[in-house]
């Protein structure tokens, strides 16, 4: 099973198949099945299956994912102060994942409408396996209203230096930007070397650009996307599950064309570091 959500539940009281499976069915008319009949006995039950379309192609468990790297993941979690303590605090649990290796937006979706709907009735904390997120119900159920969907909501962007070795105060110490998340969606990662330590807030908002870019309007390796001032060309790279960000233009372009990502990057540094900069 390739888990999505793990639900963290503050409310003791576990509720039942039948509770969960009403309350799930409220959303968006996704229709679940309880095999091997609807459940007679609330207090007893270990999975449900959900059908999203016509096939079954998600699973809710309930219990902590039975999977390697459950600590790594906790001990990473971004997001609000309060959801990612009370996720590593711990308590019942709730698992949802796909019983494919196949994801898109539209699974996606479904599924984490299921996911907000348990943490509802659980008062429980989102954990996203993939983008290593946490965050509380009402918060997750904004994130997944159809109509105001946003992808950069659904990734994290994580920034590890360049130079393992090199000097943490050197203001022009390269990092390289990585998104983590964009599989749910059925597209790979994006990353973004080369990017100067005062830049990683902007560089970060730039990466999270590209990524709802790339969801709204796929781009192929080779391809380019001009973001402002910023081209960036895709290309692909030894992992199928990441693609990578560089500035290079492609072969052809205008001498006068937009300013590259590596020029862009000196300039604002230089902004940022000049004492007339407001």
């Amino acid at each position: 099973m390739r888990i999505l959500f793990e639900i963290v539940a503050r409310n003791a009281e576990r509720p039942g198949a039948r509770v969960i499976h009403r309350a799930a069915a409220d959303w968006r008319g996704l229709k679940f099945q309880v095999p091997p009949r609807e459940p007679s006995d609330d207090a007893d039950w270990e999975r449900i299956l959900l059908d999203v379309g016509r096939e079954t192609t998600a699973v809710l468990i309930a219990g902590a994912p039975d999977a390697p790297g459950r600590e790594e993941l906790l001990a990473g979690l971004v997001g609000p102060t309060d959801a990612v303590a009370a996720a590593r605090a711990g308590g019942t649990s709730y698992t949802i994942g796909l019983n494919r290796e196949e994801a898109d937006y539209g699974l996606y979706l479904g599924v984490g409408l299921v996911a907000c709907a348990v943490a509802r009735l659980t008062d429980g904390v989102l954990v996203d396996w993939v983008a290593g997120v946490a965050q509380d119900e009402a918060s997750a159920r904004a994130s997944f209203d159809p109509a105001r969907f946003d992808p950069a909501r659904h990734i994290a962007i994580r920034g590890t230096p360049e130079d393992e070795g090199g000097d943490d105060d050197d203001a022009d110490a390269p990092f390289q930007l990585r998104s983590r998340g964009m599989a749910k969606l059925g597209l790979p990662d994006l990353e973004l070397p080369g990017v100067p330590k005062p830049l990683l807030g902007p560089a970060s908002e730039l990466l999270a650009t590209a990524c709802r870019y790339t969801v709204s309007a796929p781009v192929a390796p080779g391809e380019s996307i001009l973001l402002g001032p910023v081209l960036l060309t895709l290309l692909a790279t030894d992992d199928a599950a990441v693609a990578k960000l560089v500035d290079p233009p492609l072969d052809g372009a205008p001498p006068d064309g937009p300013t590259t990502t590596a020029a862009a990057m000196r300039e604002l540094a230089e902004l940022v570091r000049s004492p007339d900069a407001e």
